[in-house]
């Protein structure tokens, strides 16, 4: 017994460059741009409370981490894009949470450059 599913309709390729951009280059996109806003306060609280570079680069990694974990969360969790076409919310979770963590990281870097 043979079971006949419907076929789809092809897609076009403008749908395939939509689909990519609100899947994966949105989601990096926001991730980037929050993670570098929302760790530059700690990181430079902490340089200039201290004038420690290793403790400003410890406190950009923690804050990176945190961001990156909050927005993996919050964006897996804000719908699940049925509706809105944005992809499954696991793998927009993860990939807006790396972004994050990476948009967050770079600018802790510096601070491990050894003064001289």
């Amino acid at each position: 017994m043979t079971i006949l599913t419907p076929a789809r309709p092809p897609r076009r390729a403008g749908q395939d460059q939509r689909a990519f951009l609100l899947q994966r280059a949105q989601p990096a996109m926001t991730g980037l741009i929050d993670g570098s806003l929302s760790t530059l306060a700690p990181i430079f609280a902490v340089a200039f409370a201290t004038r420690r570079p290793h403790y400003a680069f410890l406190a950009g990694l923690a804050t990176a981490l945190g961001a990156g974990v909050s927005m993996a969360f919050s964006e897996g969790l804000s719908d699940t894009g049925d509706l809105t076409g944005r992809g499954h919310p696991f793998l927009r979770g993860k990939i807006t949470g790396a972004g994050t963590f990476l948009g967050g990281v770079l600018h802790t870097l510096p601070f491990l450059i050894p003064a001289c």
